[in-house]
């Protein structure tokens, strides 16, 4: 128990403003990687679960997102009205810094433990992160010829159709890779392909 109540309270403090600026983040035996501003595939032994993006941290509850956002007034997070544990996560247009209402992101919390529990990460949010993300939102990453799914990702361990309507065109698959803690979500809509990438805790 007391364990369990320390990693809640690391991990709340690594999403607070604590150490803003820095690409890594050591709070005790624990090192959060700053994903906005580092880049994820150039970690060979990376974890979501030890990463922050814009402050936000997996396992952390609504308070403390809110609080992380704080030091990103580029950054929105409004509630989804159909889910009081669903939040869609909008940003200003990079060229202009006016509200545009970008989506970016959609965070996703647990209805037993309250913490965070998915945050997915949509090609719009590119211009927010300092680092070149394309392999990961053109789909090179399920491409087994690629240095992404070799070095990095590797064959997906489990692959989730979420939605499948031939009739309309419109087909949605997740590919694990528990191993990291991430996701690929390819969505193919009316013969336009778009991908996502997703955190989450197991």
């Amino acid at each position: 128990m007391k364990n369990t109540l320390l990693f809640a309270f690391l991990l709340a403090w690594a999403a607070s403003g604590h150490a803003q600026y820095q690409k890594t983040i050591t709070v005790g035996s624990l090192k959060f990687v700053e994903i906005s501003e580092r880049n994820p595939l150039e970690i060979p032994d990376f974890n979501a679960k030890a990463a922050r993006v814009w402050g936000i941290t997996l396992g952390t509850r609504v308070s403390d997102v809110q609080e992380a956002l704080k030091n990103h007034p580029e950054l929105k997070l409004e509630a989804d009205r159909t889910s009081s544990t669903r939040y869609y996560l909008y940003g200003d247009d990079p060229a202009t810094r006016k509200n545009e209402n970008f989506l970016i992101a959609y965070l996703i919390w647990n209805d037993k433990t309250r913490g965070l529990n998915e945050i997915v990460l949509y090609s719009a949010a590119c211009p927010f992160l300092h680092w070149d993300q394309s392999p990961l939102f053109n789909g090179t990453c399920l491409d087994p010829g690629s240095q992404v799914y070799t070095n990095f990702l590797g064959k997906p361990a489990k692959e989730e159709i979420e939605v499948d309507v031939p009739e309309i065109g419109l087909k949605s698959v997740r590919y694990y890779y528990p191993g990291k803690n991430l996701f690929l979500v390819e969505e193919t809509n009316a013969g336009i392909t778009k991908y996502a990438l997703g955190l989450y805790l197991d």
